[in-house]
């Protein structure tokens, strides 16, 4: 039900249903118990990652930035209050505000994953950017954590980490693209 977020005018009201939605999701996810078939994890990911750049004329760069990702999401600790089933594509077009009920209703769990919770808020913040003037993402993200902690705890520590999920998503997003890139199909055209 409701507006696609990409669609509204962006007010603080539907920021912070916004985060509310994101920090309801992760309260939810933490408290999950896996069937025996699960998602992939961060891990696998890496793994994938790494089995698809040997493959791809790429260089070294992306390998070694996989190699430095590696290093410093092992030493993270992993408990269910900060790993978990996410989302990982809770951008404003997957996400639907309802003014009636002045909360958010959520679809597209294609690419969900566990992984940190922060790494769902550092793709939310993301799709946030794009969409509002340079001189308001600050406010419009205090406002988006605002909404993220009345529903779910995050401590400061793991925000502050917050670079380091960005080019986790960052080498995902080139392996993908780099992997499709190399499809060839016979119908392509020229």
């Amino acid at each position: 039900k409701g507006e696609q977020i990409s669609q509204s005018n962006f007010d603080d009201e539907i920021i912070a249903a916004y985060g509310a939605a994101l920090g309801r999701l992760h309260n939810l996810s933490s408290e999950y118990t896996a069937p025996k078939t699960r998602r992939w994890t961060h891990e696998d990911v890496f793994h994938w990652i790494e089995e698809t750049l040997r493959d791809l004329p790429v260089g070294r760069l992306p390998l070694d930035e996989l190699r430095i990702l590696r290093n410093y999401f092992s030493g993270l600790p992993i408990s269910p209050a900060t790993y978990g089933l996410i989302h990982y594509d809770f951008e404003t077009d997957n996400v639907f505000y309802d003014d009636a009920t002045k909360s958010c209703s959520v679809i597209d769990f294609d690419d969900a994953m566990y992984h940190w919770y922060t790494m769902d808020i550092v793709q939310a913040l993301d799709s946030l950017k794009d969409e509002v003037a340079a001189d308001e993402f600050a406010h419009k993200k205090a406002v988006f954590i605002e909404g993220y902690r009345s529903e779910y705890a995050i401590e400061d520590d793991q925000l502050a980490a917050m670079p380091a999920f960005r080019r986790f998503a960052n080498l995902y997003g080139y392996t993908r693209v780099v992997r499709a890139m190399q499809e060839c199909w016979e119908n392509e055209p020229e």
